[in-house]
């Protein structure tokens, strides 16, 4: 009788409910019957997101990337970030300009791609006051005013606003020239002097057909 007093005084303490007879469903009950009847602490919630968070094409400490190119050596942590990859290889512009029929491989670009359209440049230099379509060249354009040179080259002491200036500069050292002249198979290492060259034989040509 002991017994089944006992059971009947927890079952009223949590609302009438029995305890179940398997493992999994006596913690279940305890979970369930936690905020209400227990004297132990809730477990932690999880944070909230945040943008420091890592992004979804970044990987985490330790992982490794679950799904590779079949046509280059990059790797991804999602399907979804390989299949927007696939774009590249594809040639594939599957968003469409509505004003000009110009086509895009992202979304993201041809939002961009609008702001030319409606004449919006809503990133503006507090200095000069200029306006810009892209982030990233209103942020370059900051560092005019700034000085500030964030990139810098790891084989010389050489730094600079840009990226983009920083992969040029380094085929200074790696000896990379990956502009060729279709007509006498010269390489180049940079998109100016190429288009300088091209123009030597675009010369030959009329002068030869005059």
């Amino acid at each position: 009788m002991d017994s089944v007093e006992h059971k009947d005084s927890e079952s009223q303490k949590c609302g009438g409910n029995r305890l179940k007879t398997t493992d999994d469903e006596e913690r279940e009950e305890r979970e369930e019957r936690g905020a209400g009847c227990s004297s132990e602490p809730l477990p932690p919630q999880l944070p909230p997101l945040h943008a420091s968070w890592p992004r979804r094409w970044e990987p985490l400490p330790g992982d490794k990337p679950a799904f590779s190119c079949s046509l280059c050596t990059k790797s991804f942590r999602f399907h979804s970030a390989l299949k927007k990859h696939g774009l590249v290889h594809s040639g594939e512009r599957p968003y469409s300009c509505s004003v000009c029929g110009k086509g895009f491989q992202f979304v993201s670009d041809l939002r961009k791609h609008a702001l030319i359209h409606s004449g919006e440049r809503p990133y503006s230099c507090s200095v000069c006051g200029k306006g810009f379509v892209d982030v990233s060249n209103f942020h370059r354009h900051e560092r005019i005013h700034t000085g500030e040179k964030p990139f810098s080259c790891p084989f010389c002491d050489k730094d600079f606003t840009d990226k983009g200036n920083v992969k040029k500069h380094l085929r200074v050292h790696t000896g990379e020239k990956p502009f060729s002249c279709s007509v006498c198979k010269k390489d180049f290492s940079f998109l100016a002097s190429y288009k300088r060259h091209v123009r030597i034989h675009r010369g030959v040509t009329a002068e030869t057909q005059d």
